[in-house]
């Protein structure tokens, strides 16, 4: 390693420059009151309900081809959970209250911290800074987009689900090709497109 330089810096988004998991749980308490509201139920009721949600998330295997999107895949876990633990759906459109009030809640509790903007800002006067961030391809970019960090990177790859690790090699790949030409893309499973600064500081 003597004599060679850093060409580049690699971050995670998820539980590394955001926390993710922290928000999460502001989301679930969230939901936890509106379900507290609008049912009545007890503290015993409504962490049986979020309980199996969240089961439901981690297990989650959603195929970006299917009809149904991942909001309504999500509003569905809702609708599952209050139905497996109360026996019925006490109105139709709790669910999607459910979700869309979590949804929300998780994003806006999403913020990068000012060590990590400080951090980040330091560390670009130096080098390339790239994000991979796997999932999702528009929940990652909804993540992306509430913490407004497109202006600390030089390319964003939003990796749309993928598992395989030739697919993370390509993405790799091409995200440093990117970054050696100097110039700032997003890449959401296809091609790198480029994009002005436009997340705030």
């Amino acid at each position: 390693m003597a004599g060679q330089t850093v060409g580049a810096i690699l971050f995670d988004l998820d539980n590394t420059l955001i926390e993710t998991t922290k928000a999460g749980g502001v989301a679930i308490q969230k939901t936890s009151e509106l379900l507290r509201t609008a049912l009545g139920l007890n503290d015993a009721t409504i962490s049986s309900i979020c309980n199996k949600f969240k089961q439901k998330l981690l297990q989650e295997n959603f195929d970006p081809l299917s009809v149904r999107s991942l909001d309504d895949t999500r509003v569905r876990h809702w609708e599952e959970s209050i139905e497996e633990t109360l026996g019925s759906l006490p109105r139709c459109s709790l669910g999607a209250e459910c979700y869309y009030l979590w949804k929300k809640s998780r994003l806006d509790a999403l913020s990068l911290s000012p060590e990590v903007r400080d951090l980040l800002r330091r560390l670009r006067c130096r080098y390339k800074l790239l994000l991979l961030t796997n999932g999702e391809a528009r929940s990652q970019q909804e993540k992306v987009d509430a913490v407004q960090c497109q202006e600390f990177f030089d390319a964003i790859v939003i990796g749309g689900g993928a598992r395989g690790a030739e697919t993370l090699r390509l993405h790799l790949h091409a995200v440093f090709q990117q970054a050696r030409r100097g110039g700032a893309g997003v890449r959401d499973g296809g091609g790198l497109s480029g994009h002005g600064h436009s997340g705030g500081a």
